[in-house]
Parts: structure tokens; sequence; C-alpha cells
């Protein structure tokens, strides 16, 4: 196992928590965060999956227990996944969307 939420230590996050807080706080959510597609909530993971990278030829894989390795990965070779397969791409009913467009930040790399 690569990673998995864990209660207590990541975060849902609603919509109202999202847009008060500060910009700071903001744009790392944003950074990090996703609309998770099955719940439809946002999902603030803490441990080391929120530096899991998105890929269309992913080494990780989604499953609700956790994200496992779908291939073998070399010492040092970056972990990615394919966000499509848990993340609702930010569009415009989105709060991380509407966050970038705010602060002018690239949410093309989310695709």
């Amino acid at each position: 196992m690569v990673a998995r939420f864990i209660h207590g230590l990541d975060q849902i996050l609603d919509e109202e928590a999202i847009l008060y807080a500060p910009e700071q706080i903001q744009l790392d959510i944003v950074e990090h965060a996703y609309k998770d597609i099955f719940s439809g909530l946002y999902i603030m993971p803490m441990d080391g999956g929120r530096y899991i990278n998105h890929s269309y030829n992913p080494n990780i894989g989604v499953d609700p227990i956790g994200d496992f390795a779908i291939k073998d990965i070399e010492i040092g070779e970056e972990l990615t996944m394919n966000y499509n397969e848990f993340e609702k791409y930010p569009d415009e009913d989105n709060i991380l969307y509407q966050i970038c467009k705010l602060y002018n930040f690239d949410i093309t790399y989310r695709k």
C-alpha cells in the first residue's frame, strides 16, 4: 500500500471551509486536495499520497482500501496515478476551480 485515507489525519473539507480559509491555505488545498468522484467530498490527504503525481501511464492504482503499486517501482522513480480514476476534474461548479480562477492559478495540470 502506498497511501490510504486515515480518519483523524486526512481531512474532509466542505466548500464553506475552503471558501473561508486564508489565502495561503486555499492555495495549499488547491495544490493537494481533490473532489472525490464517488462521494463528491473534497479530500485533503496529509500523508505522502499528496505528493503522487498524475500520469496516464501510472505506477500506482486506486482501490477503495488504499493506493497500491500496479507495477514494479524502482528506487527514486516518481510515483504516479491517473487522477481521473478518483477525481472529478475541477470545472465551474467545483470550488477548487473557482479558487484557481481567483488567484490566476494554473488548473490545467490537473487534467
